[in-house]
């Protein structure tokens, strides 16, 4: 029989009882930001060259759910202000004088 075999660590080594969080919020939205980019980029690339027209609608619709959390995100980061807000266009008045809203 073989002695000393190292064994494998368990999956909750690490895992303490303290309540203060070790990554910031800060943080920890940008990964979830970065992960939505990254499954964006995915879908798109898969739409690109996959041959299958049903498959590049079931894309389209899943970044389009992607891109709902990706706005949630946004805002959420621009109320915190750890992103400021993109700069808006202003919007002109058109002829009867009604300006044109984009929401």
């Amino acid at each position: 029989m073989v002695e000393n075999i190292p064994v494998t660590m368990k999956w909750d080594y690490g895992v303490e009882k303290s309540s203060i969080p070790p990554f910031s919020e800060k943080l920890m939205m940008f990964h979830l930001a970065a992960m939505i980019t990254e499954n964006v980029r995915g879908y798109g690339l898969a739409m690109s060259t996959s041959p299958r027209l049903d498959l590049a609608l079931n894309y389209t619709n899943f970044t389009n759910e992607i891109l709902e959390y990706a706005k949630e995100v946004s805002r959420i980061s621009i109320e915190q202000g750890w992103l400021e807000e993109p700069p808006h266009i202003p919007f002109p008045k058109n002829s009867f004088g009604i300006k044109i809203s984009s929401r």
